[in-house]
């Protein structure tokens, strides 16, 4: 039995530990290994506001609706997930952290949704039926140092009128867009975007997205190997592009809108 410094510990059911922690809330361990309930059952048992950390294997999607949950992967644990499931991970709940998880399969790996807000960072998502990180319905995500790899259709997807911050991520081997946003506005900077089957960003239904300085990471996209080339604009999508910026090959395509930034310095 694990145990944290300064918490309060005991056993609620069998395979599942709470934590009395002043400083930090409850926190929950998770073994799908061992648990006898259906994941989505134990789940439901957390309340808002706390910690769960998984273990081992776990084969079962899981709906996150409740606010402020961290879902913690431990060293060695997975998320494997048949190609027929709907999703890995859906999120309708607000500000979610999903942190050091790696999830396999699910027709779309994690999607946000009806207005969620999350923070993906330090995961890996792949082999995705269709889309590895989908954001819509008027949703929000920052996904960050996060792998999104081998996509049979797109790595990130963000549409429905919903914003990201897309910031330092591994994207490729997706099969069609590593990035697709559509009807929507998102900051991308510092990805590695590589090897899609067709361009490395597409923009379409009046898309607005920025690149360069006034972005969090204050680092460019590096494209490569992306079979029709970096970026491509439909339905007069916009880039915003610091001025230093425009010397980077993005290989933009003709519709294109471009907007430089302001030259604050």
């Amino acid at each position: 039995m694990r145990v944290f410094n300064l918490c309060l510990k005991f056993a609620i059911i069998i395979n599942i530990s709470i934590f009395f922690c002043p400083s930090y809330g409850r926190s929950f361990d998770i073994d799908c290994d061992s648990i006898d309930q259906p994941l989505q059952e134990v789940l439901d048992t957390v309340e808002e506001d706390s910690h769960v950390v998984f273990h081992g294997r776990c084969h079962d999607p899981i709906r996150i609706t409740k606010d402020k949950l961290s879902i913690i992967g431990q060293p060695g644990s997975k998320f494997i997930i048949s190609s027929t499931a709907s999703f890995g991970i859906a999120i309708s709940g607000r500000q979610v952290d999903i942190k050091n998880i790696d999830l396999s399969g699910g027709k779309t790996g994690i999607v946000i949704y009806r207005g969620g807000s999350a923070e993906v960072s330090n995961s890996r998502i792949t082999n995705a039926g269709s889309i590895g990180i989908e954001v819509t319905g008027s949703s929000y995500a920052h996904i960050e140092q996060t792998e999104i790899i081998n996509s049979r259709r797109n790595g990130v997807v963000i549409r429905l009128s919903s914003s990201a911050d897309i910031h330092d991520n591994k994207i490729r081997n997706n099969n069609k867009f590593g990035i697709v946003i559509d009807a929507s506005a998102a900051d991308i900077d510092g990805n590695l975007i590589s090897r899609s089957g067709r361009y490395g960003i597409l923009l379409r239904g009046g898309a607005k997205v920025r690149l360069g300085k006034d972005n969090a990471s204050g680092k460019g996209n590096l494209f490569y190997n992306n079979s029709n080339g970096a970026i491509r604009c439909e339905s007069n999508s916009v880039i915003e592009i610091a001025p230093e910026e425009i010397e980077f090959d993005y290989d933009l395509s003709d519709r294109c809108v471009l907007a430089n930034l302001p030259d604050t310095e």
